[in-house]
Formats: structure tokens, C-alpha cells, sequence
């Protein structure tokens, strides 16, 4: 009777059988392993990313770089070992001849790149030249007294802050006579804020454009410059507002103050405001009297001529600071630019204010 009993197996199949399946599976893995990973993030990209933005475009460039590296390592990697195995003449002639067309449009690419870098660094050079002529030349053109250069190296026109110099003494004066004969308390004090308002916008507007400063000096007098448009706006509004009632004169000062002090905070803390939000928030601040222009109109302190010249000493000041921020005129160049421009308009403001004033506080004599 035949029994059957355990099979042991030899020591040759013990080592051989078991070692070949795991080869097979490693190649088959391997082989496998880069267009899964390629499927992934193929399908990762597509399924991440819209396929019109320009992240996605972007990730698919950089896929196809990489896919296209990886298959031209795979084909230099195959046809070395086929050029090792290779003993035809003719191919080991071809390959040797493609090799070394390779290697001359190498060399030629790294020439180019040199020369590129040469090119490049020629422009650079040069650039730096041109601005140290021009720097020169500025120079020799200050010292000679023909140009100015404000702090940060900028030329300035020559009429720059002589308007403003003008206006010091006059506002100061102007200050001087509505104080005198405003009434007695509230309407006194209004035309003090006022006149210190006016007086600290023209002359400190005077003092940094008509000299040249340091950086960091001409970075302060600059916050404290459009801090004092803010305060001008606020003064020229509290005599005439003082005319009014209180339920009106109250909560119109109150907003009018708080706006005019944020606005000098803010300006303190960002002195390189760019000139466009400088202009936008000066129009809408001083666009706040349309909102009582009904009332100056009907108020017997005030009356239609005072609120005509109100509105367009307004105008005056909008269309300067529009001037201001698209640097737009430039009537004379090296003489009178934009800025310029703009200094004109807040002078033509101040007079048609300062009278407005005048009117209300003769009216409420």
C-alpha cells in the first residue's frame, strides 16, 4: 500500500523558486511604477486646477518637461546599452558621428550663453553709466544754480513752493484781520483754527520745497505737508459751520474733525502715500459741504454769495488735486509743472474761502 507523506522539498528549490517571482514582481512594478505616478499627477492636475487658468497651464508645462526628461533618460539609458551590446560597424559609425554632432551643438549652445552673459553684463554696465552721467550732470547743473533736487534726488522746478512762500505772510495777515473782527468766543476761536491752519499749510509747504533736505527730513516735512491739507480742509469748514445751528454745527464738526485727524494719523504713519489716494481722499472730504450747500444758502450769516464762493474755492481745490494725481498739466517745463499747478489751485481755494469767511463773520457782526 502506498501512503503518501510529506514532500521535502529540496534545498535548490527552497533557494530558487521563492527568488525569481520577486524579481519578476519588481520588474513588473518598476516598469509600472512611472506611468502610475504620471497618471496620478496628470490626473491630479486636470482634477486640481481649471484647466483654462494659468496655474494649470503652468503645472501641465512643467509636467511635460519632466515627462519629456524622463523619456530622454530612458532612451539615452536603452540605446547605451544597445550600443554596448552593438558590434555592426556601420551603426558604431553612426552613433559616433551623432555623438559628436551632439557634443558640437553643445559647445555652440555654451558659447551663446557666454556671450549672452557678456551682452548682458555690457547692459548693465552701461545703464549704470548712464545714470551716473545723468547724476553728473544734475550735480554740475545744482551747483551752477540752473536746477533743484528735492530728497530723494528729483529734480524740482524753480517756481517749486515760491507760491506757497508768497501765501505765508498773506495768510497770516488774512488770519490776523478776520480774528480781529470776528465776535467775541466761539466765532473768534474758529477763525484762530482757521488762520493756524492756513498758515501751517503755506509755510511749511514753503519750507520743504524751497530747500533741499535729506531724505529723512524731506520724508517728515512731506507727512506733515498732506497732514496740513487735512487740517485746512477742517479749518476752512469751522467758522462757516460755526454760523449754523448747533443740531447742524455739532455733528458736521464732529464728523469733519475726526475725518481731517484720521486722515493726518494715517498720513504720519504712510508718508509715501501714492499721490492717487492722496487725491481721492482730499476730494472726499472736501466734498463734504455739498451736504449743508442748502443750508449756507438760506442761512442769514452765510447767504448765496458766501456759498457761491464756497463752492468754488471747492472746485479750485479738486481740480488742483486732480492735476496733482495724473501730473497733468506741465505748462512750463523746468518752471512750472503739475505740482505747481496744484499749489495754484489751493491758493485760488484759500482767497475765495478767506473772503467766504470774511462775509460770514461781517454778517454776523
Amino acid at each position: 500500500m502506498n501512503h503518501s507523506g510529506p514532500v521535502v522539498s529540496s534545498p535548490h528549490q527552497h533557494s530558487t523558486a521563492p527568488s525569481s517571482e520577486p524579481l519578476v514582481a519588481t520588474a513588473t512594478s518598476s516598469s509600472t511604477t512611472g506611468a502610475s505616478v504620471r497618471h496620478a499627477v496628470d490626473s491630479a492636475i486636470r482634477i486640481t486646477f481649471d484647466p483654462t487658468s494659468r496655474a494649470a497651464r503652468k503645472a501641465q508645462r512643467r509636467y511635460e518637461r519632466e515627462t519629456s526628461k524622463e523619456s530622454a533618460r530612458q532612451a539615452a539609458r536603452e540605446a547605451q546599452v544597445a550600443a554596448a551590446s552593438c558590434t555592426d560597424p556601420t551603426v558604431i559609425a553612426q552613433a559616433r558621428s551623432a555623438y559628436d554632432a551632439l557634443l558640437t551643438e553643445r559647445r555652440r549652445r555654451a558659447q551663446l550663453k557666454r556671450e549672452l552673459t557678456i551682452v548682458r553684463q555690457r547692459y548693465v554696465d552701461s545703464k549704470a553709466d548712464c545714470r551716473r552721467a545723468k547724476r553728473a550732470s544734475l550735480d554740475a547743473d545744482t551747483r551752477a544754480g540752473i536746477v533743484r533736487l528735492d530728497g530723494y534726488g528729483q529734480r524740482k522746478p524753480r517756481m517749486r513752493g515760491w507760491l506757497h512762500a508768497l501765501m505765508t505772510p498773506l495768510a497770516l495777515a488774512a488770519s490776523i484781520v478776520l480774528i480781529c473782527l470776528a465776535p467775541a468766543g466761539m466765532m473768534k476761536a474758529a477763525c484762530a483754527v482757521y488762520g493756524l491752519s492756513a498758515v501751517l499749510l503755506f509755510g511749511n509747504s514753503a519750507l520743504l520745497h524751497l530747500k533741499s533736505w535729506s531724505p529723512r527730513a524731506t520724508r517728515l516735512l512731506c507727512g506733515i505737508d498732506f497732514s496740513n491739507i487735512f487740517l485746512i480742509i477742517a479749518g476752512t469748514n469751522t467758522p462757516i459751520v460755526c454760523a449754523l445751528q448747533p443740531y447742524i454745527r455739532r455733528p458736521y464738526l464732529a464728523f469733519i474733525w475726526s475725518a481731517a485727524l484720521i486722515g493726518t494719523v494715517l498720513h504720519l504713519l504712510w508718508i509715501r502715500m501714492p499721490d492717487w489716494i492722496n487725491s481721492v481722499i482730499y476730494v472726499a472730504l472736501g466734498l463734504a459741504p455739498l451736504a449743508i450747500m442748502p443750508t449756507l444758502w438760506s442761512s442769514p450769516a452765510v447767504g448765496p454769495a458766501a456759498t457761491v464762493l464756497i463752492a468754488v474755492g471747492g472746485a479750485c481745490y479738486i481740480a488742483g488735486a486732480v492735476c496733482f494725481a495724473i501730473r497733468k498739466p506741465n505748462p512750463i517745463l523746468g518752471w512750472f509743472e503739475f505740482h505747481e499747478v496744484f499749489h495754484l489751485g489751493t491758493v485760488a481755494g484759500y482767497v475765495c474761502h478767506v473772503v467766504a469767511v470774511y462775509l460770514v463773520v461781517c454778517g454776523m457782526r
